[in-house]
């Protein structure tokens, strides 16, 4: 929870009003961080639906590498991406996120951007899901945000033009 806390306590400058929005802002993530993981598990079925719906390849081949639980993006979905991005970028990314201005799973379309990017190298190096998780580990600070940004609201339209919405995926039995 550090990840959230200390960016909240440079740009608030303030204590008592960082306590309040780091508060405010736990009380929204609070499934991230259950010890049943269920929220984290929503996240990453949300991720699933979006790849299989927009990129049906790149998620066969996720599925025939044993990647289609999309673990490999865990961390980014825990922290939001703060491990990822300078502390500027993060301020940014942060705003889009936290003003769902593309709605509240916005940071899923993020992941789903990265993934899509490093498509080719996913298959041109056969990687399996322990290649695949270096890999996306390995991409910490290699990101262009604003590229990133701009592809994550192309597959944002996108997929809300397919009429398919997470709200009718179920959960895993």
């Amino acid at each position: 929870m550090a990840d959230y806390l200390s960016p909240i306590l440079v740009i608030m400058e303030d204590e008592v009003d960082s306590f309040w929005c780091f508060a405010n802002l736990m009380e929204k993530l609070e499934g991230n961080f259950k010890e049943n993981s269920e929220s984290m598990e929503n996240q990453l079925l949300k991720l699933s639906y979006l790849v299989r719906t927009l990129d049906f390849q790149l998620y066969s081949y996720f599925e025939d590498v044993e990647a289609d639980n999309f673990y490999m993006c865990f961390r980014w979905i825990l922290v939001q991406f703060k491990r990822e991005f300078t502390f500027e970028e993060i301020k940014r990314l942060w705003e889009a996120f936290w003003t769902e201005y593309l709605g509240s799973d916005f940071h899923l379309f993020i992941c789903y951007s990265i993934l899509k990017e490093n498509k080719d190298i996913f298959i041109k190096e056969k990687l399996f899901f322990d290649g695949i998780l270096k890999h996306c580990i390995n991409l910490s600070g290699k990101f262009d945000l604003k590229k990133l940004m701009t592809s994550a609201e192309k597959y944002f339209f996108e997929y809300s033009e397919k009429d398919v919405y997470f709200d009718k995926i179920k959960k895993k039995q």
